[in-house]
């Protein structure tokens, strides 16, 4: 079957009441969204009628025809391209001064530069990965943004939980893991469709459990972990926390608030499928002109 129509028949399957819309946005690509980097200077500033203000502390957005790459902000390292979608872990997260952060796919840096940038570099962020490339590009760009407080550990997070040094040592855990990308999608570029695995999803879901049981062993009873995905499969969202909640029984999902109206919450049931009645306490972003499709849930250790 054509990807398109095997794209779109999932969007409707999904979001019933909401696929004319949702398929509406994806036929035109996002606005360009960044934020400033407020551990330097910001000597190299837009001018302030070429930007607009996002819904998030410390977040702008230019039309989409704009080159923010093309900017002396942008070539001193003054601004930081990051897609509205991915500064939501690090907003919920809701990381204090002194916490014991952890960033379980850290590469290549965006959660981990902007918990710095949120509490002025008053965390201690450890920054796992596992890929050599990934793991050069994550410090190149925590250093380009002045972060001074964290520690690069190259290791499979998957694999933590089993080393004792790891268990019980968080405050907060941002567990943005490794997905099939559906979330950015969209119709108007068909290298990003053609790049789709219809059967990824259920192949990484056992992947993105087993990065999950980690951050949840890693994490300090009373402390939090934000799990999330860009895309849309029940198998690596809905699904992935059901299993963490009928496996860990020292966890309840927390109610996540956002200053958004694009999104609905977790999805209880699909076709046969049906999780927790807690579920609800996730949300699904819903995509527009400034958000990509995104999965987020908040876990509280008990």
């Amino acid at each position: 079957m054509d990807k398109t129509v095997l794209f779109t028949s999932k969007i409707k399957e999904l979001y019933p009441a909401l696929s004319e819309e949702v398929l509406k946005n994806l036929n035109k690509p996002r606005y360009k969204t960044f934020r400033y980097v407020t551990l330097k200077k910001n000597e190299n500033l837009l001018p302030v009628e070429e930007y607009k203000k996002g819904p998030f502390p410390n977040s702008f957005y230019v039309e989409d025809s704009y080159d923010l790459t093309d900017t002396p902000a942008f070539a001193n390292t003054d601004l930081y391209i990051q897609g509205f979608s991915s500064m939501i872990p690090a907003i919920i997260l809701g990381a204090k001064p002194g916490d014991k952060v952890m960033d379980m796919c850290a590469a290549p840096g965006s959660k981990s530069s902007q918990l710095a940038n949120l509490t002025g570099d008053k965390v201690n962020i450890t920054c796992i990965d596992n890929n050599s490339a990934r793991l050069f590009a994550l410090k190149s760009n925590l250093s380009a943004q002045n972060v001074q407080n964290f520690k690069i550990i190259r290791a499979n997070a998957a694999d933590i939980q089993y080393d004792p040094s790891f268990v019980n040592q968080f405050d907060k855990i941002i567990a943005d893991v490794p997905c099939s990308n559906e979330g950015n999608i969209r119709f108007y570029d068909d290298k990003l469709l053609s790049k789709w695995n219809p059967k990824l999803a259920k192949k990484i879901s056992k992947l993105q459990k087993r990065i999950l049981a980690s951050g949840i062993k890693a994490l300090k009873k009373g402390g939090r972990l934000v799990y999330s995905t860009c895309t849309y499969s029940l198998e690596e969202n809905e699904e992935v926390v059901d299993w963490a909640l009928k496996h860990f029984e020292d966890v309840k999902l927390e109610p996540i608030n956002l200053p958004i109206t694009n999104t609905i919450a977790g999805l209880c049931k699909n076709g046969k499928k049906v999780f927790d009645s807690s579920i609800t306490n996730c949300i699904r972003v819903i995509p527009n002109d400034l958000f990509d499709g995104f999965f987020v849930a908040s876990l509280l250790k008990l």
